[in-house]
């Protein structure tokens, strides 16, 4: 088994959990039919342009795995001069750190300059979740699901456009959807799926569907008994959430099925989560299902009638591809132009070529670095096997020139 930070980030927001957190979940937004938000894909988070009380223009990540919405950045508060109201505790993505966040009583949001809503927020107390070195764009929130739980949802990977849906007025979904076995839980949609793990062997499972990971699916292994880690698995950082890194392992499910879809040896990521600590907050699930693997679709989810049907679309028979290269990505600098690398994958391909952690990349390809997104360089090195990769770093003030061969790592 290989060492590794993987380069695939994952966000678990688990919010707020003590009966004294609870927050007025009521929005108000005018959706008279129907309203579009365009997003934008920033290495597998999708993100909406916000503004904040008619003044600041930000980004945040739409998550159906959020409970409320949420402000990261508490350097916010003076700025838009939020009226701050109670402490709430907060658990992190792995159950073990208590944080605390700020109430923030109906405040103004208008949504990709389309849709004004007035709903409740939590600021975090401090920053403990810095999104903008791993999305390569400033964060600055959560929109969780307090502002989508009246409306019917649609997701639209390709056309990167999220619908809502007056559901008084909504028509139902059209030929070629194929509804999912689904369960809701505080207003976050679970889906009911088969796996195996070893041929032969099934297993059910019910897995969040949570467009806040930028993961295929996230299994937890002390959650089914029948849920075992591949033999070929790469041990490390699954990626970051709310309070800290998330430990375990990446591999590759054997096969995994839900309502009218199958798929093959899809990679995921495993990790194992004090069962007592889960209870907590949600014991019903057994992880997650991200991005990676939903982008493949397009998604309508009825808040109102607690339904979710899922319709291929035409990336749906593309590869879910991993890292080939063992370099673990940041983007750094003021303006986040600069590419750092965070960590190595121990005998990978940019290990055996000398690439060190702290090392920052400034050309890529015989083009400076500046000229890529973080998600185009991951994507790049998610690329084609034999592929050779050429890269210029900058170590300690010096200059040095490194090249490596994209393999398969699992």
């Amino acid at each position: 088994m290989i060492r590794a930070f993987h380069c695939i980030l994952v966000l678990i927001l688990l919010l707020p959990l003590s009966a004294e957190a609870q927050m007025d979940n009521r929005v108000l937004g005018e959706v008279s039919q129907s309203v579009n938000l365009p997003f934008s894909i920033y290495n597998g988070f999708i993100v909406v342009e916000v503004l904040m009380d008619d003044i600041l223009p930000v980004h945040f990540i739409f998550d159906t795995g959020a409970e409320q919405t949420l402000v990261l950045k508490p350097a916010l508060i003076p700025i838009l001069d939020l009226k701050i109201g109670r402490r709430v505790k907060l658990i992190g993505a792995d159950l073990s750190r208590e944080m605390f966040g700020l109430t923030v009583r109906k405040f103004d949001l208008q949504l990709a300059g389309t849709l004004r809503v007035n709903t409740d927020l939590i600021v975090l107390e401090e920053p403990y979740l810095n999104l903008d070195e791993i999305a390569g764009v400033p964060i600055e929130g959560i929109l969780g699901a307090n502002i989508w739980k009246n409306y019917v949802v649609k997701i639209d990977y390709n056309r990167q456009r999220i619908t809502l849906y007056n559901p008084d007025n909504f028509s139902g979904v059209p030929e070629g959807y194929i509804q999912q076995k689904a369960d809701f839980v505080r207003n976050k949609p679970y889906l009911e799926v088969d796996a195996q793990f070893q041929a032969g062997i099934t297993v059910p499972l019910k897995l969040l569907l949570d467009t806040g990971a930028a993961v295929p699916i996230v299994l937890y292994t002390n959650q089914e008994s029948k849920i075992t880690l591949p033999p070929n698995t790469i041990k490390g950082r699954l990626g970051t959430g709310l309070g800290g890194f998330l430990e375990g392992f990446m591999g590759r499910v054997h096969e995994l099925k839900f309502e009218g879809f199958q798929f093959q040896a899809l990679i995921a990521s495993f990790q194992d989560l004090d069962s007592l600590k889960l209870q907590m907050v949600d014991s019903s699930r057994n992880g997650i299902l991200g991005n990676l693997l939903l982008k493949k679709f397009t998604i309508v989810i009825d808040y109102v009638q607690q339904k979710v049907y899922m319709q291929p679309n035409n990336k749906f028979n593309a590869p879910i591809e991993f890292d080939r290269s063992g370099l673990v990505l940041i983007a750094a600098g003021a303006n986040l132009d600069r590419k750092m690398v965070l960590d190595i994958v121990d005998g990978s391909p940019a290990d055996l070529a000398g690439i060190k952690p702290g090392d920052f990349i400034t050309k890529f390809q015989a083009m400076p670095a500046t000229l890529y997104s973080l998600g185009k360089m991951t994507t790049i090195l998610c690329g084609k096997k034999g592929k050779t990769i050429r890269v210029r770093l900058s170590r300690d003030g010096k200059s040095k020139r490194k090249s490596f061969t994209l393999r398969d790592l699992i």
